[in-house]
């Protein structure tokens, strides 16, 4: 079993967590808000990367005295997935997910529906403010068995980590990440305990990244020209998902990416400038096919 961290009391080094027997951490990012907690900066980053230790983030602008603010709608969601975003980025981590906090044992908001948004009352407000900054594959949910499987079950995210908190003893087998109940010390830190329920739980999106439909669809729409190729002649176009299947590493990536293309039939749209490098072996000018 791989076990992590999470801590916000201070620092422990990337060398520490090693000794302890841990191999990742979750670290929050800087909220803006103080409170002595110590977020995640970049050489902390640089230091735990260095050491072994593979780190995922997680966003909560609260207090711990203050309201409970993934309950404070669209408009909170969304100024909160913009200052996430750009911490992320000063610490050397763009384009990581991040896992956004539901810290409180969240209620039924109608417990007459079916719908899990309706449920999930202002709390799937916030959530769909995230999702208007942050694409899917970038937004993650903290919380307890219910808040994570109704978050994810409205579509508005795509990493669970389950918090053991408020959860009844129940355990989602979804989840990317659960973490248990008490604490350790570490490097005179004291810290929770996390389990990885599976391999990526979005600590490593520079070479483990799935692509969504979404993103197969959007590639399939386009051809493109080879260097030197004539403008005139189709044969001299190449589709770009049938370029990036050749470009993938693996048979187990080929054999993914095939899979979501066949599942998917997608129109062509009208002329779409675009610059675009596979594996650096040839650059063009993407074009709808047929052009």
């Amino acid at each position: 079993m791989t076990l992590g961290l999470d801590y916000s009391a201070g620092r422990p080094s990337g060398a520490a967590i090693r000794a302890a027997g841990y191999s990742f951490v979750v670290r929050y990012l800087d909220n803006g808000l103080g409170g002595g907690r110590a977020n995640l900066t970049a050489a902390e980053a640089a230091d735990l990367r260095g050491a072994g230790v593979d780190v995922a983030l997680v966003w909560e602008r609260k207090l711990l005295s203050g309201p409970d603010r993934a309950a404070q709608g669209r408009a909170a969601g969304a100024a909160d997935a913009g200052a996430a975003m750009a911490q992320a980025r000063a610490c050397g981590l763009d384009g990581w997910p991040i896992y956004f906090a539901i810290d409180f044992d969240l209620p039924d908001y109608a417990p007459a529906a079916t719908s899990p948004l309706a449920k999930l009352g202002p709390v799937g407000d916030y959530f769909g403010g995230i999702r208007a900054v942050l694409p899917l594959e970038r937004v993650g949910v903290y919380g307890s068995f219910y808040a994570v499987g109704r978050v994810r079950a409205a579509g508005l995210a795509q990493w669970t980590w389950q918090t053991m908190a408020w959860s009844g003893g129940q355990v989602d087998t979804a989840i990317h990440l659960l973490q248990r109940l008490g604490t350790v010390k570490v490097g005179g830190v004291d810290c929770d305990v996390n389990e990885a329920k599976q391999a990526n739980f979005g600590q490593n999106v520079e070479s483990d990244m799935a692509l969504t439909n979404d993103d197969v669809g959007l590639l399939l729409r386009y051809n493109i020209l080879r260097p030197g190729g004539d403008p005139a002649k189709p044969g001299d176009y190449v589709n770009i998902g049938s370029a990036l299947i050749a470009a993938f590493d693996t048979a187990a990536e080929n054999t993914a990416l095939k899979a979501q293309i066949a599942a998917l039939t997608v129109a062509s749209g009208g002329p779409v400038p675009l610059s675009i490098s596979l594996s650096g072996s040839f650059t063009g000018t993407a074009t709808p096919p047929g052009a």
